[in-house]
């Protein structure tokens, strides 16, 4: 997180660095959020971007390094993440069967039991945290999640002799995490994961945050209740799995569209027929 900040906002030093603070004003934000989609930059990451400026004005003036902050009062187009479908069951395989080992087990446990990935909850998961015995694992929450340090995760009857056997390779080597290279904690699998995906020979954009997404979509799909599946992934509120997660899948369309009663009694229907 703190990286993508710092990249981000590596633009707006670079737009607006040789400038005074107190004299930027809503044009200049203007004619950079233009030239930002001149370039192809998506309307929710040019918001991300002048949101970093705004709250570095802030903090001068909270300070005493700026009397006001010049954009105050900006209001910017609202925007909506770009949502990308998650791995169907084909390209999930396709991706574990040329993935390196330990992004087979964020592949595995990203799909089976719903964590982020990333250092914020899934690489931060250590084998002191998984009850083989309880067929349970503690997922440590993201330090966003106040109401909880980490939440109880049931082990999948066929996800458990997968962690039984990672657990004996890696109690024999004296691995703490359960996410490692080299026998390290890893903190990305970005460069990993791109190679995965060539190899599987994938073009089109998934990410490792999709298997998260994935969970959800095809637990939804597979009838599980909306409250259980925000439980088990860390949300309080369950729209947020709603809005964010679930992406429909065709065969729910169809189903959606055959549940509905034949009011116009179409099937018998001559009519229909010509």
């Amino acid at each position: 997180t703190v990286r993508q900040a710092q990249y981000h906002a590596s633009h707006v030093i670079s737009a607006f660095g040789h400038r005074l603070a107190s004299q930027l004003d809503r044009q200049d934000i203007l004619n950079f959020s233009e030239a930002q989609h001149l370039r192809g930059i998506a309307q929710i990451t040019v918001n991300r971007r002048v949101s970093i400026l705004r709250a570095a004005l802030n903090w001068a003036v909270r300070n005493g390094l700026l009397a006001t902050n010049p954009l105050r009062d900006l209001r910017l187009p609202r925007a909506r993440a770009r949502r990308i479908a998650p791995p169907t069951a084909r390209e999930a395989r396709a991706i574990l069967d040329v993935a390196a080992p330990h992004v087979q087990r964020v592949i595995i446990l990203g799909l089976c039991a719903g964590p982020r990935i990333g250092p914020s909850e899934l690489f931060r998961l250590e084998w002191k945290d998984v009850d083989l015995a309880a067929a349970m694992l503690r997922m440590p929450s993201a330090r966003k999640n106040h109401l909880e340090d980490g939440r109880d995760i049931p082990i999948r009857s066929d996800l458990l002799p997968i962690l039984c056997a990672w657990w004996r390779h890696d109690s024999t080597l004296g691995i703490r995490h359960v996410i490692t290279w080299g026998g390290r904690p890893v903190r990305s699998i970005c460069r990993a994961w791109h190679t995965a995906l060539e190899r599987a020979r994938i073009n089109r954009r998934i990410r490792p945050y999709d298997l998260r997404h994935a969970f959800a979509t095809y637990a939804l799909a597979g009838s599980a209740d909306i409250g259980s599946v925000a439980s088990l992934m860390g949300h309080v509120d369950a729209s947020m799995i709603l809005n964010t997660y679930q992406h429909v899948q065709s065969a729910q369309k169809r189903a959606a569209v055959e549940a509905a009663p034949d009011i116009l009694g179409l099937a018998g229907s001559t009519r229909a027929k010509r």
